[in-house]
């Protein structure tokens, strides 16, 4: 893994969050010794950040940012990227992930489990609902015209 001086613009649009971890500086120093971070603009993170874009040994590019008050390091990888090759190639502690992106064949067996019809629905009105549909409706009393 080296630091590259900037993502692709190409590359760049299609960045998305992949893995969020929170992680000591010593511990961000030990896991990316070689890659060279820099300070990020004021604006452009919630919290005085650091940040550097960096590529890996399979070819892949990931922008990584780290907080320098929270500790959280944020990771963006390509949308098509799989997270578990970036994780293969760069060891971070397992307790130290908070969150990661789900796999795309995780997320199309949810979609397939959202699609399948209920096997029994029912139709019920609560018993205020019926009374008011049971009553006949009362005319409008009309104002006298002046």
């Amino acid at each position: 893994m080296n630091s590259i001086h900037r993502v692709p613009p190409q590359l760049a649009r299609r960045l998305r969050p992949a893995v969020e971890a929170t992680l000591t500086p010593k511990q961000l120093a030990k896991i990316f010794a070689d890659v060279e971070f820099k300070t990020i603009e004021p604006f452009a993170a919630p919290e005085p950040s650091i940040g550097a874009a960096v590529r890996l040994a399979s070819g892949r590019v990931a922008t990584l940012a780290y907080g320098k008050g929270s500790h959280l390091l944020r990771v963006d990888l390509p949308a098509h990227d799989s997270v578990k090759a970036f994780l293969g190639e760069v060891t971070l502690p397992r307790e130290a992930i908070t969150w990661r992106r789900r796999s795309r064949a995780a997320a199309r067996l949810h979609v397939k489990r959202a699609k399948k019809p209920l096997k029994e629905t029912v139709h019920a009105k609560p018993a205020a609902a019926k009374k008011a549909a049971a009553k006949k409706p009362t005319p409008k009393r009309q104002r006298p015209t002046r």
